[in-house]
């Protein structure tokens, strides 16, 4: 009874093919999706879509031949046999209870249970910790980096309507978008990442979409795009000088002990120093508009200060100010008129050339001709050049002209 063929050659190679199959789709699945050594610089977004959508199958149809097939072996086999059966369970229940529950991208970076906000003026916060801002209408919200980078994303109310409020660790890119399919509002959920970046799926139509852009890689609505919101990343300082009535999130209280371990890392976009040559993690100021994108090194940012040059043929203006973190980009043309702006000595206010008029840096002339006038703001992102280049492949790195 306890010989050694208790399968026969079928039966043998039923269970074999079951165990394989009950794991290594999951292993395979999970490396693609997670940021191992060598797994995110591959093209398998499509492959790993397809994995993820049949893994119940693989689950469903390997998991009672194993049972099976151990229930065997405890019956029948010898003390060996029926130890590497109990053993072969134990580790099947552990490994998706890990793979499902414990280690998934979702179950590792939560939302918020609770999204809470206090006014500014209750709120303690250091001024020169990063935060995403977003206005609308009369209405006002700030977004803590540390608590975000936990967060990945969360769904909020901004005037009104709902907003997914997004930020990749990995990358340190922000993003918000308007939660809506086909018209319809939806729910995300982080099912981890490709390119250093995060994917999120939809709970209608289960496409899988990019942080960094909001474009749908793979499912049903591949190639659309999320309606994006205009937001600004800034120092807590920064944006509630400009946003004196903002409100500003708190930490989530079930996971205060959680953010400990990001505040350091997140707090601030201290680019590493540039050493001329390219490197993935400096920081960069991005602006795409149409087909064209340029980068800004924050490194030359803060050297410069200001930084007039052209996207897709649209004059703009980009300029730092004197935390060498919170940046701001404009077009400027107005009315017509090209304007060519420099800062002042102050680091607090920029001057045009064209007419000499003293500009804040939130793009309002405060004193000249153009008193009362208002720069039209350019949507730029904050974040690594890997990330900025990876999704936009055609990017121009700006480089100073000779004798600045």
């Amino acid at each position: 009874m306890h010989g050694k063929n208790i399968f026969s050659p079928g039966q043998r190679k039923l269970f074999i093919a079951a165990i394989l199959f009950l794991f290594i789709p999951k292993l395979v699945n999970s490396y693609f999706l997670m940021p191992f050594p060598g797994s995110m610089d591959v093209e398998t977004m499509q492959f790993s879509y397809w994995l993820d959508k049949v893994a119940d199958f693989f689950l469903f149809a390997s998991g009672p031949v194993v049972l099976w097939g151990c229930a065997v072996l405890i019956v029948k086999g010898g003390n060996a046999k029926k130890a590497g059966a109990l053993l072969l369970l134990i580790s099947s229940v552990a490994f998706y209870y890990y793979a499902l529950i414990e280690y998934s991208a979702e179950q590792m970076f939560r939302e918020p249970e609770q999204v809470i906000f206090k006014n500014a003026g209750e709120s303690v916060f250091p001024p020169d910790a990063y935060v995403m801002g977003v206005a609308e209408g009369n209405e006002a919200k700030a977004y803590p980096v540390r608590y975000l980078a936990y967060h990945h994303k969360l769904h909020d109310r901004l005037n009104g309507r709902e907003i997914l409020v997004t930020y990749c660790s990995m990358c340190r890119s922000g993003r918000v978008f308007r939660p809506e399919v086909e018209g319809e509002p939806v729910t995300f959920r982080l099912v981890g990442a490709r390119h250093y970046n995060a994917v999120m799926e939809d709970s209608k139509t289960g496409t899988w979409w990019y942080q960094a852009t909001g474009e749908a890689a793979a499912g049903p609505l591949k190639g659309s795009r999320l309606e994006e919101i205009y937001f600004e990343q800034a120092t807590w300082k920064n944006w509630s000088r400009k946003h004196p009535n903002t409100l500003l999130m708190q930490g989530d209280p079930a996971s205060l002990e959680i953010y400990d371990e990001w505040f350091a890392k997140f707090d601030s976009m201290r680019s590493p120093p540039d050493t001329g040559k390219i490197n993935k993690k400096l920081w960069v100021v991005g602006i795409r508009i149409g087909e064209n994108a340029a980068a800004y090194k924050l490194t030359d940012l803060v050297k410069y200060k200001t930084v007039n040059d052209q996207v897709n043929d649209k004059p703009l203006v980009i300029i730092v100010s004197d935390d060498s973190l919170t940046t701001y980009s404009y077009f400027r043309t107005l009315k017509g008129q090209l304007l060519t702006f420099h800062m002042d000595a102050s680091w607090k206010h920029m001057k045009d050339e064209q007419t000499g008029s003293v500009w804040n840096l939130d793009g309002t002339c405060i004193e000249g001709t153009l008193s009362g006038s208002h720069l039209v703001p350019v949507q730029h992102y904050n974040e690594y050049l890997r990330s900025w280049t990876r999704f936009n492949p055609a990017t121009t790195i700006w480089k100073p002209a000779s004798g600045l």
